[in-house]
């Protein structure tokens, strides 16, 4: 085996270990019609159940239309 599939290999392990310790420790569990169905940590800042990538999503569109802009048409927002 060369060195760089050697280094491919490893960088495997530890990624498929993090993984497996995601997955141990996440305890709530969402399923997103956009982003499919997983589970992740929980968040003090998201009800259970809810999907944290729209969550934040939805905050940054809410953030940034409130600010005074006239970039924003506000009327795209939802």
């Amino acid at each position: 085996m060369t060195q760089k599939s050697n280094d491919r290999k490893i960088a495997e392990l530890i990624t498929d270990y993090f993984l497996d310790q995601l997955q141990k420790d996440a305890s709530v569990e969402v399923d997103c019609k956009i982003h499919g169905k997983f589970k992740h940590s929980k968040i003090d800042s998201i009800p259970d159940g809810d999907c944290p990538d729209c969550y934040f999503h939805d905050e940054y569109l809410k953030e940034i239309s409130s600010e005074r802009a006239d970039w924003i048409d506000k009327s795209k927002l939802h």
